[in-house]
């Protein structure tokens, strides 16, 4: 809201030169401080209180009007007109920055919607009552304070851990030099200025009180004192001081009613330069990570849910982890810095709480946390891969070609598949424990479960959740909001997306919106909902109708219970606004598109776990495009091969040495109309492969085969194709983008 007033401008560029620039870390923290104090105190004195400012505005105005008219008074109308559009848009700036919905990015002054949004926004993070160790309700903010530092000291302090080694010893260098090099290469400004502009400008600040957006509008200004000690920092693998790396915990409910400290969810409120300084290292981390590849008896599926999952975790123990996959001693020099001079102070109701020096945890906020736990996880993976390499447990494999598996990891949430034995299921009690023990965390007994095949029976079952002490349940439960069962009944399981739909237009009712705000809220919220679910089924058609009445019965103004004239057809409003439409989707068309998606890559990564399963079970000796649907069969692989169809209508193959196209059943012509050769077959034609026409030694196309074989038409278009030298394998290719990629 400030930076639309040129006087924010003169305020920054004043504090920022008050101080001689050193280039280190206290002079940039003195300016940031410096910086922050004058804002403050400019905000009070010259820019005033948004509503006091606003009600003399709109007095004014008022007051003008009831004058005679006259030129003067109609100038001075104009004046005082467009400064209350201006102290408008700042309102509305005000109250949306305060209410978190960063999706909202355009359309009408919704100020009202904004202002409620925050203030309910505020009373449902607002904690009045918590209960202490004794199972006493406390309620005033002194014992509270003194429930939430006693807690986060117990959570953040090391526990000693011991086993360290027995778990690294499972991990084997996978970091090679050349990777390392590239890590420890000279970090840049370029960087540094990358990083801070893949931020939300409206992300909420940090201690030092400033935004991200406030570093990329004056980045100018602050640039030369930002990026000289971050560099000093990542160049020169030093320490980095715990003024920059102070932090914020703020507290947010799971639930409606929390009871106890861990109801609540802590979120690490980091400032801008520390943020720029991880979100630096993770984009390099990035690159390692992306390299990574994934790889009738009665059987048993594990879940596992871990407790304060990234709180818990021990830094000696990442640092071993680090070092065990091949790690330099400057890369985890830079990343223990940054993880360990971290301090924290507790924010209570957005009041101070106390602070705390943590010896143990990861933030849920730093952008490094993701990929420093991943890593952390990488100490089971190895433990339940050796332990399966050792017979110790028995990974399970969905049919003959099929890939084992005994493992998968979505986050922190962990599905674990062996044998239904109480022999595996100690043996897997013994990893478990050991791997808690080395790297802090706990495993959530309570929310952990089991699920077993239909041939085991009732009393081994008893016997193996007693051996885990895990309770067992029919199915794991949901995930991403969607069961990970889906039976036969699809309405039945999809039906939950029309109350999800109605439950927040319900929200909204209370909070009016015009016509600009429920287009955006239409297509940034509610058109969502359904996207997850989208990519793996394919909707019943009446549900997907049934979704747009829901939109189009709210986008003209209507409720669950309340019909309104709709003065123009739902297809109408799909199309795009040049055509006359708002640009809405279609459900059913959105589906199949976000269905063909899944089968484009079924085509173009056939390394992919999930390729390499489907492939085995439903395909295995032809590609998906010439897959045949076989019952019985998952309703994900259904859904998928039902758009196999539509993906041949738009799919051809790219030639690049022309050995795995064959001429006379792939895609592979560049013509609109048609990408298989309608040409008939010579007799006697041995030709097969796309390779066999092209002359290896002049990298071109043997003109007199091409005419022979083919038609004028088809022959041109072959003729005319480009030939790389590089002669790479030949690959998948979407005819109508530029780029040759499928995308929604």
């Amino acid at each position: 809201m400030w930076l639309r007033d040129p006087g924010c401008t003169e305020i920054v560029k004043f504090s920022w030169s008050s101080i001689v620039r050193e280039g280190n870390w206290n002079c940039l923290l003195q300016k940031i401080n410096v910086c922050s104090i004058n804002l403050q105190g400019w905000n009070t004195s010259h820019f005033g209180h948004v509503q006091t400012q606003l009600k003399q505005c709109i007095e004014s105005l008022e007051s003008l009007r009831n004058k005679s008219p006259s030129i003067t008074a109609q100038d001075e109308e104009k004046k005082v007109l467009a400064e209350t559009e201006e102290w408008l848009e700042r309102e509305k700036l005000m109250w949306r920055q305060r209410s978190r919905e960063i999706w909202l990015q355009e359309g009408d002054r919704n100020t009202r919607f904004f202002h409620r949004r925050a203030s309910k926004r505020r009373d449902r993070n607002k904690v009045e009552k918590l209960m202490n160790a004794e199972g006493e309700w406390k309620y005033e903010f002194a014992e509270l304070q003194s429930i939430a530092t006693s807690y986060f000291s117990s959570l953040f302090s090391s526990i000693s851990p011991n086993n360290i080694e027995q778990v690294t010893s499972c991990l084997s260098p996978r970091v090679s030099e050349a990777d390392n090099a590239f890590l420890l290469q000279m970090f840049t400004e370029t960087e540094i200025k990358k990083a801070l502009h893949q931020m939300h400008p409206s992300k909420a600040p940090g201690p030092d009180g400033l935004s991200p957006g406030f570093f990329q509008h004056f980045w100018d200004v602050v640039k030369d004192d930002v990026v000289q000690p971050c560099l000093e920092f990542l160049n020169h693998r030093g320490v980095l001081p715990s003024e920059p790396n102070f932090t914020h915990i703020v507290l947010i409910p799971k639930c409606n009613e929390p009871r106890t400290m861990a109801d609540l969810r802590p979120i690490s409120l980091c400032n801008v330069i520390y943020r720029i300084i991880a979100k630096v290292i993770a984009n390099r981390f990035k690159m390692y990570m992306r390299t990574r590849k994934a790889r009738k008896r009665g059987w048993q599926a594990v879940k596992l849910d871990m407790s304060k999952a990234f709180d818990r975790i021990e830094w000696p123990y990442l640092e071993q982890v680090m070092r065990a996959v091949g790690f330099a001693e400057g890369w985890i020099r830079i990343i223990m810095s940054c993880v360990s001079s971290v301090r924290y102070e507790v924010l209570l109701n957005g009041r101070a709480a106390g602070q705390i020096t943590p010896t143990r945890g990861l933030r849920q906020g730093d952008p490094l946390s993701p990929y420093l736990f991943i890593l952390c996880a990488e100490g089971l993976t190895a433990m339940l891969t050796e332990a399966v390499s050792r017979k110790s447990l028995h990974s399970i494999q969905i049919c003959r070609r099929a890939p084992k598996i005994s493992h998968l990891f979505f986050a922190d949430d962990s599905f674990l598949f062996l044998r239904a034995t109480e022999t595996k299921a100690a043996n897997l009690t013994t990893i478990l424990r050991s791997y808690e023990s080395a790297s802090g965390q706990v495993i959530n007994l309570q929310k952990s479960s089991i699920t077993f095949s239909s041939n085991v029976q009732q009393s081994a079952c008893s016997r193996i959740s007693q051996i885990l002490g895990m309770t067992e349940v029919e199915q794991p439960g949901r995930y991403l909001g969607f069961p990970t069962y889906i039976g036969r009944s699809r309405t039945t399981i999809f039906a939950g997306l029309k109350s999800k739909f109605w439950a927040r237009i319900s929200e909204w009712k209370e909070q009016p919106l015009f016509r600009a705000g429920r287009e955006i809220l239409i297509k940034s919220v509610l058109q969502s909902l359904p996207t997850y679910v989208m990519n793996l089924f394919l909707l019943p058609v009446t549900l997907c109708t049934e979704l747009e009445h829901i939109l189009n019965r709210y986008w003209w103004g209507g409720g669950e219970d309340e019909h309104k004239i709709h003065w123009m057809q739902w297809r109408k409003l799909t199309t795009s606004k040049k055509a006359g439409g708002l640009g809405f989707r279609a459900m059913r068309e959105f589906n199949l598109s976000m269905l063909e998606k899944q089968g484009w890559r079924l085509l173009t990564c056939p390394d992919s776990l999930a390729t390499r399963y489907m492939k085995a079970k439903y395909f295995p000796r032809t590609d998906f495009l010439h897959a045949e649907l076989k019952s019985p069969c998952s309703v994900t692989w259904r859904s998928i091969w039902y758009c196999s169809n539509l993906l041949k209508q738009g799919c051809r193959r790219l030639i690049g040495d022309g050995r795995s196209t064959e001429i006379w059943n792939d895609p592979w012509l560049p013509s609109n109309e048609q990408f298989y050769v309608q040409s008939p077959r010579p007799e006697g034609c041995t030709l097969r492969y796309v390779s066999e026409l092209i002359d290896e030694e002049t990298n071109s196309w043997r003109r007199d085969l091409v005419l022979e074989t083919f038609n004028a038409h088809e022959a041109q278009l072959i003729l005319a194709m480009p030939l790389s030298w590089l002669r790479w394998e030949d690959n998948w290719l979407w005819h109508f983008t530029k780029h040759g990629s499928y995308t929604v």
